[in-house]
């Protein structure tokens, strides 16, 4: 960001977090929570704030009320109460924890050297109601270039089977900049589920949602990325993305390598919340499964990419096709886990929170009924699109790629585990090549799964759910 926002990072003239701390009674009551209109003391700081009606994000039952508090055009997190005041109060501790925690160490220097300044008015311009705190964490990145880019790299792979532009309203995209540059390393479109029986060969793809879809791709690429990492050719080693830390002989991203994920349309479920919402008397708002699935999925991904890049955060980036803000997926992906979580994670674990943006749409949203139960997956170094029929979850006779006669997709279980057995080969991990099953190599990653375990406990406890848990069957197979 630019102009009216510069004077919020680079002022010397203090926040407005710091007069509020400077300024706020010892003990301040419930009844500061919203001022009187008008009303100016400077001793009652929190006059600035506002607070709006939002809704109950979880499986949360009863009659709840839900603020959040909006302050200088920013909205904190939701507070929870049986009436009104108890909301608004919790709404405003929620708020009030945050802005404490800017500045601390102007803050100090001001607490010494007597009244504050007052702080210059900042040239207010037309912005949505809810905006985004990457703006204000003085990201300078031009994340349009990345729609764009998206949109190139798409337009280019569909080229022969222009038909499939009509698969781009789902599109999902993960992109790597180095040095600088962007380029897609993975894609994926889809939105449905696997709707026929159980097959217990780990050649079918159970779900081909865009998001799930775009992040297989990019496990391949990882591989890929990985196998350029044991080649032991100084060459080839240098183009991979990853290296190993000294300190636990892990791997890592070099240096000055960021990841974004580009969604053409936000995911289904809690993540389309709108900001602006009115809560009816007499009502129930309740979340239906397709919409814990689609949390539960996120948050696994997650969790699996910073397997593979424990330093790393992953950048979102939303288009703008049907949405003008982005604090559902805020709320969802941001807000429903503290950071005191990571206090129990296993080593090299920790919360991550992705920076998330508003970008141009790479593509306009329109209808595709002929082509909707359509998947379509790339990674880098792939020669063609693959294309599934999500509801039987193989690839489609029209499909450029072709596995073979079994139609199994280069995304299945199957073809992970395959990649997977060749890269320990490569790596000379014996170990790694005992496990007679799918789910016995999952299983060998300890820390993951007890990540993985802590966090299902942790969203349970706090109303979100119980985890999703498919049929134990689909991992039972062996290559």
């Amino acid at each position: 960001m630019s102009g009216s926002n510069d004077w919020f990072q680079s002022s010397r003239v203090p926040s407005f977090a710091q007069m509020l701390k400077k300024n706020l009674p010892v003990q301040p009551s419930a009844q500061t929570v919203t001022a009187p209109a008008g009303y100016s003391s400077e001793s009652h700081a929190l006059s600035h704030m506002a607070s709006r009606v939002t809704q109950v994000t979880g499986n949360v039952m009863g009659p709840y009320f839900a603020f959040c508090a909006v302050v200088d055009g920013i909205q904190y997190k939701t507070g929870l109460g049986l009436n009104k005041k108890e909301s608004r109060s919790n709404a405003a501790k929620l708020a009030l924890d945050e802005l404490l925690q800017l500045d601390e160490p102007e803050l100090r220097n001001l607490e010494t050297s007597g009244p504050p300044p007052i702080p210059a008015e900042p040239v207010i311009s037309p912005e949505p109601v809810y905006v985004s705190k990457v703006h204000y964490e003085g990201r300078h990145i031009q994340y349009a270039k990345i729609s764009q880019i998206v949109k190139e790299t798409f337009n280019q792979l569909v080229s022969s089977h222009s038909e499939y532009l009509k698969c781009s309203n789902s599109l999902a995209a993960f992109v790597i900049e180095r040095a600088g540059q962007h380029e897609v390393v993975a894609i994926g479109t889809g939105e449905y589920n696997y709707s026929q029986c159980i097959k217990p060969d780990g050649r079918v793809l159970h779900d081909t949602h865009a998001v799930v879809t775009a992040r297989r791709s990019l496990l391949r690429y990882f591989y890929r990325q990985l196998l350029l990492f044991y080649s032991k050719n100084p060459a080839m080693m240098e183009k991979s993305i990853f290296c190993t830390e000294p300190a636990s002989n892990l791997f890592t991203l070099k240096q000055n390598i960021n990841i974004y994920l580009y969604m053409n349309q936000l995911p289904k479920g809690s993540a389309q919340i709108k900001s602006q919402l009115r809560l009816n008397p007499h009502s129930i708002s309740a979340f239906e499964a397709n919409e814990e699935l689609s949390l539960h999925v996120a948050v696994e991904g997650k969790i699996y990419l910073t397997v593979c890049c424990p330093a790393d955060v992953v950048n979102r980036v939303s288009s703008d096709g049907n949405c003008s803000d982005t604090r559902g997926l805020e709320i969802a992906i941001k807000q429903r886990v503290d950071d005191a979580l990571t206090s129990k994670l296993p080593m090299f674990y920790l919360v991550n929170r992705p920076h998330i943006s508003l970008v141009p749409s790479a593509y306009s949203l329109q209808t595709n009924l002929e082509y909707k139960s359509i998947s379509l997956n790339w990674a880098q170094g792939d020669n063609s699109l693959e294309i599934v029929d999500g509801l039987s979850g193989k690839i489609t006779k029209s499909s450029p790629f072709k596995s073979g006669m079994s139609m199994a997709s280069r995304l299945c279980k199957a073809a992970m585990l395959n990649r997977f057995n060749l890269l320990a080969k490569e790596a000379k991990k014996e170990d790694l090549l005992e496990a007679s099953t799918y789910h016995a190599a999952k299983c060998m990653s300890g820390s993951y799964q007890e990540a993985k375990t802590l966090l299902k406990s942790y969203l349970q406890q706090h109303g979100y759910g119980s985890w999703i848990v498919k049929s134990p069957c689909i991992e039972q197979f062996s290559m």
